[in-house]
């Protein structure tokens, strides 16, 4: 044997005789649980959420490692290469822990469904439980501690206090930019901010509005939209599963049966928003009819698998558009009952952009000629000349009035309208009558008045 060899092989017998009582002191070691991570869905959960508790439970003892029966032999192995050194080798159920069940118990954090079964956790193991719980409706905001006890064989139980944060914000909305009134036969676009209030991260954030007499575009809109994962938990052995049993099959609420879904791997589009996040929604309204409009833009959004609904409530006024109008040239004020009067309007096209199938139509039927003025194509700053004759003959006498509408369609969103009423006064009188007493029938009817008028002044004159 060489002087090095001589040096290494002091060196490893040293080492061997300063290990040994170490693995015999390892050997010796009682198991010890502890949770040695924990993991809480979501993260901040709000008053009546559904959520989960992931605790990992390890046993903290160390494994057995072999017992050499003769270091002489084990030196001699490393050296020559031969295998005939015997070795004795500890089972290690000495440092095993038995979890008979795992429960959790809280005043404010309930649990809905926790693991079942039994399992044995050797040592330098850990495995995972899941706890499905549910916040109480009128928790106060703020961290509540939820106990999770392990009852162990043989052994002392564990209790460890799980921080759960609960808080009641929410998200909200605000017209940022809706005007009061809007015009019929416009698009006009909308604006909603949306605020995220809470600490933590929420998905499936949407708005949609809800009224009668407008159309939108989009008709739902989403915020922020990303893809996001959701992975399985990995590196659970089987004897895991006995642990989660049948965590979710009979809790009855829909919430908490998609929180099992989960665990399995996700990808999907979501639509997330970040804490303190600000994000504006826009809308392209269409209205279809006139008069206030209460709208309700209905806010949706998800803290982890609980869904949750704000409302914004907003009143729009929809008004006649006065942009494609009719204005006056020439009205009669009075005509005589059986005359043939004369109505003349410009129709003016004050629209940015183009209409077609422009007619203008008296409202009531059979009373002006013709029945219907048609136009065709108006350009913008348009303007056209539209006549028509009122028959008299059958108008009742009086004050009447007649009312005129123009129809038409928008070329670039296809919709047809029609403008407001422009109603044209007018009175109906009868006509004067044709036998009058002529002029000097009258003047020789008060000729003998006259007369005795003259003589009369003649004796007066003579008296004085």
């Amino acid at each position: 044997m060489t002087r090095t060899e001589y040096t290494i092989s002091l060196m490893l017998i040293t080492v061997i005789f300063i290990i040994a009582p170490a693995v015999a002191d390892v050997n010796g070691l009682e198991p010890a649980l502890i949770i040695s991570d924990y993991v809480v869905e979501p993260a901040v959960l709000m008053p009546g959420d559904i959520g989960t508790i992931t605790v990992t439970i390890t046993n903290t003892a160390y494994p057995s490692i072999p017992a050499i029966s003769d270091q002489s032999d084990l030196f001699k192995e490393m050296f020559s290469g031969s295998e005939d050194t015997t070795t004795e080798s500890s089972t290690g159920m000495e440092t095993t822990a038995e979890i008979r069940h795992i429960t959790l118990s809280g005043n404010e954090i309930k649990l809905i469904k926790g693991p079942t079964g039994k399992i044995k956790l050797g040592p330098s193991q850990s495995v995972r439980a899941t706890f499905a719980i549910k916040v109480g409706s009128t928790v106060k905001d703020g961290m509540h501690f939820p106990t999770v006890v392990i009852d162990v064989k043989d052994g002392d139980d564990v209790e460890y206090s799980i921080p759960v944060s609960v808080d009641g914000s929410s998200l909200s909305m605000t017209a940022s930019n809706i005007p009061s009134s809007i015009p019929i036969g416009r698009v006009s676009e909308i604006e909603i901010g949306i605020i995220n209030m809470r600490p933590n991260n929420v998905m499936g954030v949407s708005i949609t509005p809800k009224v009668d007499g407008m159309e939108f575009s989009p008709k739902q809109a989403f915020v922020d939209t990303t893809t996001k994962s959701s992975e399985a938990f990995d590196g659970i052995d089987s004897a895991t599963s006995l642990l989660y049993g049948n965590l979710y099959g009979n809790i009855p609420t829909t919430p908490v049966s998609s929180i099992a879904s989960s665990t399995s791997a996700v990808s999907a589009i979501t639509s997330t928003m970040v804490p303190y996040q600000v994000s504006n929604v826009k809308f392209n309204i269409n209205p279809t009819s006139v008069g206030s409009k209460d709208i309700i833009f209905e806010l949706k959004y998800k803290n982890g698998n609980n869904i949750h609904v704000e409302e914004l409530h907003v009143s729009i006024n929809v008004v006649d558009v006065i942009d494609v109008k009719l204005v006056p040239m020439e009205l009669p004020q009075q005509v005589t009952k059986g005359s043939i009067a004369t109505v003349d309007f410009e129709v003016v096209n004050a629209r940015p952009t183009k209409i077609v199938s422009v007619s203008v139509i008296p409202v009531a039927s059979g009373i002006a000629r013709p029945n219907e003025r048609f136009i065709g194509t108006m350009e913008a700053d348009d303007v056209f000349s539209a006549k028509f004759d009122i028959d008299t003959e059958n108008m009742a006498q009086g004050k009447s009035e007649i009312g005129f509408k123009v129809l038409f369609r928008d070329e670039l969103s296809g919709k047809t309208y029609e403008s407001e009423v422009y109603n044209v006064p007018l009175t109906v009188v009868e006509p004067q009558q044709d036998d009058r007493w002529p002029l000097s029938v009258v003047t020789l009817a008060f000729l003998p008045f006259i007369g005795a008028y003259y003589v009369y002044k003649q004796r007066a004159r003579r008296r004085t």
